[in-house]
């Protein structure tokens, strides 16, 4: 990596082809100057504020993944959670091995891809899952993966913010601007439009049992749509947009994620059950634990938050600039990953995280003279620490 240090009171950190990896931010005047510790990624800052700052640009818990050239609007994990798909409005949308590796990158027309999915139970002749985008231009492209186009679907009006793939992989929902939910076959054919929202509708998602559709719009509410168009029910509740909705492995529960800053609760029959506080400037992305037991959810300062299903908040993620617009867990529950507008995507260890015991790890990490020192060894030694708080390390002990 090289690190640069600017006026503008931030450290840019690069590849050496010039990709911009990451912005570091927390002085309050230029910085003069920008070093790593040897044989670290530890970067080192002296800036006009009186201060130093000593940054990890690492995360144990994380890993980052980088290629795309826009907002990143939406991911989705294969089936089998092997890969999960990115896609962006540099007009393309990614497939990655979850370990981080790029495998196929797919250009659209140019326009923005807001949504992608892959599509369960569908396959090419050589058993390859089909991917499903939508994008602003109005359609719905089907893609093998080996980048052969296999279908463009047409029928909105409007630029299509969603789509997802009934259980079943046999038919398709989209959501759009147009302010309206349509459900496809796969060969294109429109087989319902669903009107009813009075603005542009962002997200569709199937039940579980594929007998319903549930959508969320800028209208500020959800609703519930069977399948042959004969029921509907309005979830009203929110007070600004709805950007997403999420429905429990079990069907029983569905979750709503608005601009409110709110993520509600509710019945499967759309009776309010719970409504949880972001404190994120606007909730815009939500998604359910495979077991059901956990929501994941993303805001506004972008900090994702883990949930138990009872409302209890149980951590605080930090690592996005900017909007969080999707997030999703892998099918085995042990990885979640994030998009938004910092062009990133996340991936974040669900198993580390959640046992991990935070004071144990903050004794533990280490600082300066090339990492030799940890925090519990300055608590211990260093003449300035108040007698009562040298001991705060002795009995615990952090095992990654």
């Amino acid at each position: 990596m090289i690190a640069s240090a600017s006026a503008d009171q931030t450290i840019n950190l690069w590849k050496p082809d010039g990709t911009l990896l990451k912005t570091l931010k927390g002085h309050q005047s230029g910085i003069r100057g920008v070093t790593f510790i040897p044989n670290s990624q530890i970067v080192v800052s002296a800036s006009d504020d009186n201060t130093a700052r000593l940054w990890n640009p690492t995360n144990p818990f994380s890993k980052v993944l980088y290629g795309h050239h826009g907002t990143i609007w939406d991911v989705d994990f294969s089936p089998e959670g092997k890969m999960l798909a990115s896609a962006s409005s540099d007009g393309s949308f990614k497939v990655w091995v979850r370990d981080g590796t790029l495998l196929k990158s797919f250009a659209g027309n140019g326009t923005t891809v807001y949504a992608v999915a892959f599509l369960q139970g569908a396959s090419s002749a050589n058993s390859v899952p089909i991917l499903a985008a939508a994008s602003e231009d109005k359609t719905i492209k089907l893609w093998q993966f080996d980048g052969t186009l296999l279908k463009t679907i047409t029928g909105h009006e409007a630029g299509v913010w969603d789509i997802a793939a009934s259980p079943d992989g046999r038919l398709l929902a989209s959501a759009s601007n147009d302010k309206t939910v349509k459900l496809w076959k796969l060969d294109g054919t429109l087989l319902k439009t669903f009107n009813g929202h009075q603005a542009r509708v962002y997200d569709v998602d199937f039940t579980p049992d594929g007998q319903r559709l549930v959508s969320a719009s800028s209208d500020a509410t959800a609703r519930l749509w069977s399948l042959d168009g004969r029921f509907s029910k309005i979830l009203k509740g929110h007070r600004s947009p709805i950007w997403e909705v999420a429905i429990s492995p079990d069907g029983r529960t569905i979750a709503t994620a608005s601009r409110d800053d709110t993520i509600k609760l509710w019945t499967s029959d759309g009776t309010l059950l719970k409504t949880l506080k972001g404190n994120t400037r606007g909730m815009m992305a939500v998604d359910f634990s495979p077991d059901g037991q956990m929501l994941v959810t993303g805001g506004s300062t972008g900090v994702l938050k883990l949930w138990k299903i009872d409302g209890t908040e149980i951590t605080t993620l930090t690592g996005h600039e900017g909007n969080v617009w999707g997030v999703a867990f892998s099918p085995d529950g042990k990885q979640i990953a994030s998009v938004g507008d910092d062009r990133t995507i996340i991936l974040w260890d669900v198993q580390r995280i959640l046992k991990l015991n935070e004071l144990a790890y903050a004794c533990d990490l280490r600082f300066a003279a090339a990492l030799r020192y940890r925090v519990r060894d300055y608590l211990q030694t260093n003449a300035e620490v108040n007698k009562e708080d040298r001991h705060l390390c002795d009995q615990v002990r952090y095992n990654p």
